[in-house]
């Protein structure tokens, strides 16, 4: 099953921030599921596929690991 990496912020100014991620069948399941497991207060809430993610660099259990 899919997983989504879930990102959100309340104000403008702010970054988007990793909030979590799930696994959904689809994005419509993966909607849903999001806004159930991590509220409607968000001003934004992204979901990105995890398999769709290019990795530049990436921490690993403390360790950086170049993609």
């Amino acid at each position: 099953m899919p997983e989504y990496m879930v990102f959100a912020r309340n104000l403008y100014d702010d970054p988007l921030e990793q909030r979590g991620t799930l696994e959904a069948p689809g994005a419509e399941e993966a909607r849903r599921l999001a806004l159930e497991r991590f509220g409607r207060e968000w001003l934004e809430m992204v979901l990105i596929p995890a398999d769709e993610v290019e990795w530049a660099i990436r921490e690993e259990s403390g360790t950086e690991v170049e993609a």
